[in-house]
């Protein structure tokens, strides 16, 4: 296995602004599902569940956004080392376990429902990693 290269992931660039600003390079997983039913991808007009809700006096809840905990880079460091994937794997993994199980695409057979990255995540976190 190589050692961790940010160089790699193509973000040398966003860490240089933040270590020139005394910051530390965070990384927060955003998950979204549910966009489609505002607006068609075939079409790219709005979805007509959408233009009917404008018209409601509570509109109904389309989609859904969860934001993950923020995964320092000595984390994600960390969590390359102990796992042995890719930073991008493991970015894209802590994404999917924020959707709903039918979001989660390809990696749906590979998070386990305990230990996944995004407890893994929490952990490290907590430790100050």
């Amino acid at each position: 296995m190589k050692p961790f290269d940010i160089e790699e992931f193509r973000l040398s660039a966003i860490r240089g602004v933040a270590q020139r600003q005394g910051k530390k390079l965070v990384f927060i997983p955003v998950g979204s599902h549910g966009g489609y039913k505002l607006m068609s991808p075939d079409t790219k007009l709005p979805h007509p569940r959408a233009f009917a809700g404008i018209f409601q006096a509570i509109p109904p809840r389309l989609v859904q956004v969860k934001v993950g905990l923020p995964i320092t880079e000595e984390a994600l460091e960390q969590m390359v080392i102990d796992t042995g994937e890719t930073p991008n794997v493991i970015l894209a993994k802590a994404i999917a376990d924020l959707l709903p199980l039918e979001a989660q695409g390809v990696y749906k057979e590979t998070l386990p429902r305990s230990g996944t990255i995004f407890s893994r995540a929490v952990d490290l976190f907590r430790r100050g990693s």
